[in-house]
């Protein structure tokens, strides 16, 4: 069974059907089933797809009512064409045969909707009703009050959809009655707002000083004459090596003697300082008496 042989619900001027707005007609309301007007949407976006650079073009027929002030759509039927001029929308010979049968073997069968007009696609033009239309429409639909709804696809945007309602009060040519849109079934969904992140701020503990030694008045003190004590060994060792150089450069005849470093050793702990050299040093070989010169601020000793 082929998809234009295939079976719609069928819904009735009772079931929701939504109303549209329409203009240049004498009808007070015109209404359409939307899972009626969903599905035509469904194919026309199928065939929409189907080949590059527009896809194939396709109608069928609409059920429903029409009475003085209203107009109901409650239900539609494909009817492949074989497409023998291409693409579009036209048809051959061979289709309008098809189209003749169908719709009195239609007309013979539903007692509950009747056949009250007609809808393709365009899918490379505006859904303006053109010359071709307008014979289609006249050949098949010849009464004047009948219905053609034409729809343009489209691939991301929304597909165009315009009804076209012959009223025979205002003019016999098709004139635009109600437009509207229907979304694209490719059409990316809108992204959910993200959440807003709720950040609970925590005390922060002050930061903490690494931990330091507790000095003492009294071990300050004491730090500070073992500093002096320290400082004046050092003067000492330096007053030493000069001293020691000096004399040797008396008691022997030039050449100058060559110096030889003199390294000091200290320690001491409390009021104690203790003072240590290498008496194997080649710079004390030969020395005769040295000098020891202790500053310790104002207080120069000397032994």
């Amino acid at each position: 069974m082929t998809h234009s042989e295939s079976t719609h619900k069928q819904l009735t001027a009772t079931d929701s059907a939504v109303e549209l707005s329409c203009s240049h007609i004498s009808y007070t309301s015109v209404r359409y089933a939307p899972a009626v007007v969903e599905e035509i949407r469904r194919r026309v976006f199928d065939q929409f797809l189907a080949i590059p650079r527009g896809g194939l073009e396709i109608g069928g027929l609409l059920f429903g009512h029409i009475t003085d002030d209203s107009v109901f759509i409650g239900d539609s039927r494909e009817i492949e064409i074989e497409h023998f001029s291409g693409p579009s929308f036209t048809l051959s010979p061979r289709d309008e045969e098809v189209w003749t049968a169908r719709l009195e073997s239609f007309a013979a069968d539903r007692n509950d909707l009747e056949i009250i007009g007609w809808w393709h696609s365009h899918t490379r033009s505006d859904p303006a009703i053109t010359e071709e239309d307008l014979r289609v429409h006249r050949t098949f639909f010849p009464d004047g009050d009948r219905v053609a709804l034409i729809v343009r696809p489209f691939k991301f945007d929304p597909a165009q959809v315009a009804i076209y309602i012959a009223d025979p009060a205002a003019t016999a040519d098709l004139r635009p009655s109600c437009t509207f849109e229907l979304p694209s079934l490719l059409a990316k969904p809108q992204p959910a707002p993200e959440p807003v992140s709720v950040v609970q701020m925590m005390p922060v503990a002050p930061a903490v000083a690494p931990e330091r030694d507790v000095v003492t008045p009294v071990a300050r003190k004491a730090d500070r004459r073992i500093s002096r004590r320290m400082r004046a060994a050092m003067v000492f060792g330096v007053l030493v090596v000069c001293s020691i150089g000096l004399l040797s450069s008396s008691l022997r005849q030039p050449p100058p003697v060559k110096r030889e470093p003199f390294q000091l050793l200290l320690s001491g702990t409390g009021d104690e300082i203790a003072v240590r050299w290498d008496r194997t040093s080649a710079a004390l070989a030969k020395a005769i008496f040295a000098e020891l010169i202790i500053v310790d601020g104002a207080n120069v000793s000397q032994s």
